[in-house]
């Protein structure tokens, strides 16, 4: 199922992106890519919020956010992508 892509627009979108990550990632456990450039944080209920630093769409970097419990009030799959603030 795709993602339901947001929009944030920051100052810095990689430290923003970056910083809820930390937030989201509390308590779970954190798995690197093998090139290490994308953080998995596995938690005990199936859920993960997984960082990329470079979306393949558009190259922004983008926090998802993967709920597995269909009778939770949010979407099976969230995807924050961090975008520059317009000048």
């Amino acid at each position: 199922m795709p993602g339901i892509p947001t929009l944030h627009h920051a100052t810095n979108p990689s430290a923003s992106a970056q910083n809820l990550f930390k937030m989201l990632s509390k308590g779970g456990k954190l798995i690197h890519s093998n090139d290490g450039r994308i953080i998995t944080a596995k938690f005990s209920d199936g859920s993960r919020v997984v960082l990329r630093p470079i979306s393949g769409s558009d190259g922004s970097p983008v926090v998802e956010v993967h709920n597995p419990n269909p009778n939770a009030k949010l979407p099976p799959r969230q995807k924050i992508h961090f975008m520059k603030e317009p000048s």
